[in-house]
């Protein structure tokens, strides 16, 4: 059975690019380029890892991650961004992230969190 993963992140070639390298490793991926599309699939859908991007047009990550840690508790949410602080990592720790991880990242990197996060769940 294939785990389900999401990236949300408004840059569709970062989102193409993941879809690829983890869909070679067998993870069945869902990208969303648009926060609300998230949030909507969000009452229907439940992904097994989640990686998420903070500067989002039409609503900011943060906000999602707050929501998404209400219905799911227990889903690691790996947030990857180019725009990160050190305060807004606290901010996402506070609020549920697994992890603060900025971009790029290493490919090599990427694919051990998965596995170490599903391994896990």
């Amino acid at each position: 059975m294939q785990r389900h993963i999401w990236v949300i992140d408004d840059d569709e070639v970062f989102c193409a690019m993941l879809k690829r390298v983890l869909e070679e490793e067998d993870y069945r991926v869902t990208t969303f380029t648009d926060i609300q599309m998230a949030e909507r699939k969000m009452r229907q859908l439940r992904p097994e890892l989640v990686f998420l991007d903070l500067k989002m047009p039409g609503g900011g990550g943060m906000q999602f991650l707050k929501q998404f840690r209400k219905k799911f508790p227990d889903t690691p949410v790996y947030i990857l961004t180019g725009h990160g602080d050190l305060q807004s990592a606290r901010e996402a720790l506070k609020y549920g992230a697994t992890e603060f991880v900025g971009k790029p990242i290493e490919l090599k990197k990427l694919k051990s969190m998965v596995k170490e996060a599903l391994v896990a769940a």
